[in-house]
């Protein structure tokens, strides 16, 4: 059986002969025979001579290095959830190593076996944290290939990572040590503190400061608007409507029904005390016309007797690569950074542990997952997983698996942190948003929980009623 492999091993020389590949922060060298297909944001691997096995298929996925605030272990269970659990549907637990590797990485690799109907596929994660960046890697190993696998952790080295990138810029929280300033000295007032997109260039104006996203392959150049607080009329929702058609110079309530794109609008408190009111549109064209239509948002913070505005645009959030709903949201990361430190409110912690009880739900074609809490800090969950194996060149073997478990949480701030009754040496950390929706107009609302891990992204679920 293949057992996490000694990191120390990652300093030995190459395998000869072989050609040294690497992306991002890594080098090393593929198995041989093994292909190289293209995806945007990640390198993947696949043994063309395992597709379609009952035995599993070989697999490596390289994942580039992001900023992270957590230790070695932390980031770990992150990835692990990211990356394994969820879209791999693995439910065991794995066994872990953690080992020292030079250039003051700190590296975390679990392994778990996977039961399929041809044999046993072994699932690797290997997750290396240093100053302030973490990066992973993740093999699936049926059992012919894991002498294939073993070799490429060993010809596996990982370069220091750039202390200038690595570094947070501005002011930092504990909370994310990412998180940027825009108060005192860059031209904007109120002590606003909120991380920035990598990559992403800033530009400032009189009345606030222009985030850019690099030009994308799609042609997109998306941008995140910070404006100065304004002063309010104690109506959030009233100054966010007058904000947007200052800014867009367009009614988000006219031209609403089809043809014409649906807003949708939401409204919630913070854990940090602030109420908020977000208006979602996308505009200049009809439903289906991506080359020209533009994808708003505005967001409204009441701030005592002032607004906060921050507005949002990109292409419609079907195509959007960088505020989309199929292929990547910059937005959850960015309002889970987001700090107003000025200004002195009561928290709402309390308050959201009770607007949390309840039982919650989402569902897609393949999983379904389920959350209970009961507001004084107990919670029940429950998922299902549907799986498909071929098992020869007519036949298919679907299987559902179930999963359930109870624990304990937290809030603090706006994270919530799970403790389940029989795993609490690892605690699953979630940001949490937790607010309520309307796509009519706001004639009717319904209840909405967010959980964001900043690898694998952000899952809604709705309130059962």
């Amino acid at each position: 059986m293949f057992l996490a492999p000694s990191l120390a091993a990652l300093s030995l020389a190459q395998t000869a002969g072989a050609q040294t590949q690497s992306f991002d922060l890594a080098s090393f060298t593929p198995p041989p025979g093994w292909t190289r297909v293209e995806q945007t944001g990640f390198a993947y691997f696949q043994d063309p001579r395992t597709a379609n096995s009952p035995k599993g298929m070989g697999q490596l996925f390289l994942f580039p290095g992001r900023t992270g605030a957590g230790t070695a272990m932390e980031n770990f269970s992150a990835e692990w959830s990211a990356h394994v659990a969820g879209p791999l549907h693995v439910s065991a637990q794995p066994r872990t190593e953690t080992r020292q590797l030079p250039d003051g990485w700190t590296a975390v690799t679990g392994v778990t076996p996977v039961t399929l109907p041809g044999g046993v596929l072994t699932v690797i994660l290997f997750t290396a944290t240093g100053a302030g960046r973490f990066m992973s890697v993740v093999a699936t190993a049926p059992q012919g290939s894991l002498p294939l696998v073993e070799r490429f952790f060993q010809s596996l080295k990982l370069r220091a990572p750039d202390a200038q990138a690595a570094a947070p810029s501005g002011p930092a929280t504990t909370a994310d040590p990412a998180a940027r300033g825009a108060g005192d000295g860059k031209g904007l007032v109120g002590g606003y503190v909120y991380a920035v997109p990598d990559g992403w260039i800033g530009k400032e104006y009189p009345d606030g400061t222009v985030y850019a996203s690099p030009v994308l392959s799609n042609g997109e150049r998306c941008q995140i608007t910070v404006l100065k607080p304004r002063p309010g009329s104690g109506n959030i929702a009233q100054d966010a409507f007058s904000a947007y058609r200052e800014i867009f110079k367009v009614d988000p309530l006219q031209n609403s029904a089809y043809p014409y794109p649906t807003p949708t609008l939401s409204r919630g408190s913070s854990p940090q005390g602030w109420s908020y009111f977000v208006i979602r549109k996308s505009i200049g064209g009809q439903a289906g016309d991506y080359g020209s239509l533009l994808g708003t948002r505005l967001l409204a913070v009441q701030l005592g007797p002032q607004v906060a505005v921050i507005a949002t645009t990109a292409k419609d959030p079907l195509v959007s690569m960088c505020f989309g709903e199929v292929v990547r949201d910059e937005w959850p990361g960015f309002f889970r950074s987001l700090r107003f430190g000025r200004w002195q409110l009561p928290s709402q912690e309390q308050a959201v542990a009770q607007r949390l009880a309840g039982t919650w739900t989402t569902a897609t074609a393949s999983v379904a997952d389920r959350y209970s809490f009961d507001g004084k800090g107990r919670y029940a969950t429950a998922a299902a997983a549907m799986q498909r194996h071929r098992i020869s060149d007519d036949a298919v073997l679907q299987t559902t698996q179930a999963f359930f478990g109870d624990g304990a949480y937290t809030i603090k701030d706006n994270s919530i942190t799970l403790t389940a009754d029989d795993d609490r040496s690892h605690p699953a950390i979630r940001w949490l948003r937790l607010e309520q929706d309307s796509g009519d107009g706001g004639q009717t609302w319904s209840d909405r929980l967010c959980l964001l891990t900043e690898a694998a992204g952000e899952v809604c679920y709705e309130r059962e009623r």
